[in-house]
């Protein structure tokens, strides 16, 4: 599986039935609802300042704008990214000093009830992104097999912009694939500046590399 993301903070929420209605000129099959949820965890500024400030008289407010920069074990950041078509998957992705190789791990998905039940004195829930949309299926010669997923994105509520994902069979994306694909993108109007194709990782744990890299700090 190999993925591509692109994500716009330009649009509209209504501008998403626009591009559902051109898949549907593209006869796109129409494969559902799709959505997804990336949640980010920062270290917990109370742990942080009991670990560093011995005397304990350090300010709450002080904490928590060092725990901005801070790391626990070289982690400066943890993500966990589910997704509606990944069957009980998560993924979780680390950022960080100490972060090397591979930055991420498939899990189960109950593993957010843990960072959020056993490992709250450790880690602590910051920013919830949620995206709400739809899937699509191309077929043909051109692309081979490709799904499309669209998503507007909000923050607590807010909608913050719209979500491109299109994933290719495989472990490769070759050259013509990739330029079929960029000459739908253009040809259906769909966004294609910052497009992100590749990440660290491979399958899921790439895509999750996606997902940070585009959503992060949103």
């Amino acid at each position: 599986m190999v993925t591509i993301l692109q994500y716009s903070a330009d649009m509209t929420a209504t501008t998403i039935s626009t591009y559902r209605s051109e898949l549907s000129a593209q006869l796109a099959q129409n494969l559902g609802k799709w959505s997804f949820e990336l949640k980010m965890y920062k270290p917990n500024p109370a742990s942080i300042g009991r670990s560093e400030h011995h005397n304990g008289n350090i300010p709450q407010g002080q904490q928590e704008a060092a725990a901005a920069d801070q790391e626990i074990g070289g982690v400066a950041a943890l993500y966990t990214l589910t997704q509606a078509h990944s069957k009980g998957d998560m993924v979780y992705v680390t950022q960080g000093s100490a972060v090397q190789g591979q930055p991420g791990v498939v899990v189960s998905d109950s593993f957010d009830m843990v960072l959020q039940n056993k490992m709250k004195s450790i880690w602590i829930l910051r920013q919830t992104l949620r995206g709400d949309g739809a899937e699509y299926e191309l077929m043909g010669d051109a692309y081979g097999r490709v799904k499309v997923r669209l998503a507007n994105v909000f923050l607590q509520g807010t909608f913050r912009g719209l979500l491109f994902q299109y994933e290719y069979e495989g472990d490769t994306l070759d050259d013509r694939q990739q330029q079929h694909l960029m000459e739908f993108i253009q040809s259906s109007g769909f966004p294609s500046s910052n497009l992100i194709i590749g990440g660290n990782g491979s399958g899921l744990v790439q895509t999750g590399t996606q997902f940070v890299e585009a959503l992060a700090q949103k």
